[in-house]
This record gives C-alpha cells, sequence and structure tokens, in this order.
C-alpha cells in the first residue's frame, strides 16, 4: 500500500492541510501519478485519477479532517487525460477528460457529495489535458489545445448550468497543455502556456466573465515544461516552469493586474518533469518536482525574498507523459 502526499486544487490552490494523505490502494492510479484533486462543499479532499482500464477513479476523505477514506470507485469513461475538477456554484463537483474520441466529456455530482451523472459529450477535438476554472460569476470554463495546436474554450452559459456554450477559438500555437490560471485581483481569468518558440505566453479576458479576451503576449524565456501559476500573498501572480538547462525557473508580476513582469529568476535544481505549485498550510509557496534521482523533491518560499533549500521527499516516480 503506498501513501502519497495530497495538494488540493480549490479555487485558492492551497492545501487543507500539511498532514492529508491518500492511500493509493489501486496500483495502476498509485504508478500512473495521473491524479486531480479537489475540494467538495463541505470541505472533503476528493481526488480523481486514471485507472489500468481508462476509466476514471475516485476517492475522498469521509470527513474534512479525518485520515479515513472512503476507497477508490469507479466513473467509467475510456479516457486519455489527465481529469480535471472542479466544484461548480452550487457545491456539485465536475470532472473533465478528454475521450478516446479526442472530444471533450463531463460528469458531474447530480447533487453536493452525492451520486454521479454519467458521461456527457461537450464535442470539440483536443490534444491536451483539459484545464477548468471558475468565472468571478459562477460559470465554469474550460480550455484545451485543438487540433490546429491553437487554445480553444468552452463555458457554461449560466452559473452551475448544463447548458454550455460553442467552442471558441483564441488562437496560438501551443506546444503544452493550457494553464488556467487563478482569477487576477480584479476578477478576470489568465491562461498561460509553452507556445512553439518554447517561450511562456498568456492571454486573458478583458474584463471579468467577458468573452473578449486580449491578443496573446510573449513573457519570453526558453521553457521545457508546462507552466504552472499560482498566486503570491498579494494577489500577484506567479509563473514557474522548468528551463533548458533543467533548472526551475520563475517570473512574476511586478504590481496586481499589472502588465509589468519581473525578468526570469533561476531556483535551481535538476528537474526531469514540469513543476507543480501550492500553497500550504502556512500560506507559502511550494513547488514540487520530479528530480533526475526521480524522487520528489520540493523547494519553499520562506519569506518574501528568499526561498529554501531543495529537499528530497524521496520516492520513485515514472513518467506519466503517455497520457498527457
Amino acid at each position: 500500500m503506498k501513501k502519497e502526499p495530497i495538494k488540493t486544487s480549490n479555487p485558492d490552490n492551497t492545501e487543507s492541510s500539511d498532514a492529508n494523505e491518500v492511500e493509493i490502494e489501486n496500483p495502476t492510479i498509485a504508478a500512473s501519478g495521473i491524479v486531480s484533486v479537489a475540494n467538495t462543499s463541505d470541505g472533503r479532499i476528493e481526488v480523481f485519477g486514471v485507472g489500468g482500464d481508462n476509466a476514471v477513479w475516485r476517492n475522498g476523505q469521509t470527513t474534512h479532517t479525518g485520515a479515513s477514506w472512503t476507497g477508490w470507485s469507479s466513473l467509467g469513461g475510456s479516457v486519455t487525460s489527465k481529469p480535471a475538477a472542479y466544484l461548480n456554484s452550487d457545491g456539485r463537483l465536475e470532472v473533465f477528460v478528454r475521450g478516446s474520441d479526442n472530444a471533450l466529456w463531463h460528469n458531474w455530482q447530480t447533487t453536493p457529495n452525492a451520486s454521479w451523472s454519467g458521461w456527457q459529450s461537450l464535442g470539440g477535438t483536443i490534444t491536451s489535458n483539459p484545464a477548468v476554472y471558475i468565472n468571478a460569476d459562477g460559470r465554469l470554463e474550460v480550455f484545451a489545445r485543438g487540433a490546429d495546436n491553437a487554445l480553444w474554450h468552452i463555458w457554461q452559459t449560466a452559473p452551475h448550468s448544463g447548458y454550455w456554450s460553442g467552442w471558441h477559438s483564441l488562437g496560438g500555437v501551443l506546444s503544452s497543455d493550457p494553464v488556467a490560471a487563478t482569477r487576477t485581483v480584479d476578477g478576470r481569468l489568465e491562461v498561460f502556456v509553452r507556445a512553439v518558440d518554447n517561450a511562456l505566453w498568456h492571454i486573458w479576458q478583458t474584463a471579468p466573465n467577458s468573452s473578449q479576451w486580449s491578443n496573446w503576449a510573449s513573457l519570453g524565456g526558453t521553457i521545457t515544461s508546462a507552466p504552472a501559476v499560482i498566486k503570491y500573498f498579494d494577489n500577484r501572480l506567479v509563473v514557474f516552469a522548468r528551463a533548458i538547462d533543467n533548472a526551475l525557473w520563475h517570473i512574476w508580476q511586478n504590481d496586481t493586474h499589472s502588465g509589468s513582469w519581473s525578468n526570469w529568476a533561476s531556483l535551481g535544481g535538476g528537474l526531469t518533469s514540469g513543476p507543480d505549485v501550492v500553497e500550504n498550510a502556512n500560506g507559502y509557496i511550494e513547488v514540487f518536482v520530479r528530480a533526475t534521482d526521480n524522487a520528489l523533491w520540493n523547494i519553499k518560499r520562506t519569506s518574501p525574498s528568499s526561498w529554501s533549500s531543495w529537499a528530497s521527499l524521496g520516492g520513485t516516480l515514472i513518467d506519466a507523459s503517455a497520457i498527457k
């Protein structure tokens, strides 16, 4: 039996507790590392993974403070991506995947913390993991790379609604999965990608809840992974990625919802994966990566101007790129 540390993907990108662990009893899910984590309406952690049968499996805490878990159960489906899960504004979880037909499929709780609807298609032809975030007015919006390598998106037409828009292109030429940032301090969604020139590019809503978006803008750099993004305590966005030297590099806004960004800065390390980033229970940012020894390593921000040394958390992580 293998225990894995949990990092939640709730709207604040905040861990519920450093001590939270899930017992991954399904060996295929444990080996794959293809898991997404979300918070339920009552504060429990829910984990979604892809099994050896290519179905989506779920496991959840029985109480929000407890160490007891429900055990793995199947939601079915035929999946070719990592699941993306998010909480609707009415408290129902919803999960999005790329199906074996390369369309976007979704499955949702019929009421908060209750049974599931079954899989339904939202169409499209996507070539990446989907990314989902919630608009300021409570509507979910999903982003994915299309067959033309552009960024495409689709959204609920009303909060927690079963009705969705058609697919719309935001252009660009992507070479990574899209990363939907937490909303900026003024409520606009912002998306970051690695483009074909291996630079970091971003695009953002021109106003909260808007279907109008900016033009694409480059933040430079030479990156070799999908980016990871989070907010500093003062609401400035910061983006992390592996660079051409296999070190971890980051870039950040100089001011909240500003068009002005810092230069790229290195945090060192020897990465063999893209980064994952969370805010821990103490309010500090932590970045997790796979290093050259295939172990899990992390580095954390210890003050507004300093970072810890790299520390190994052990383990042997496999490459999950085959499902991306």
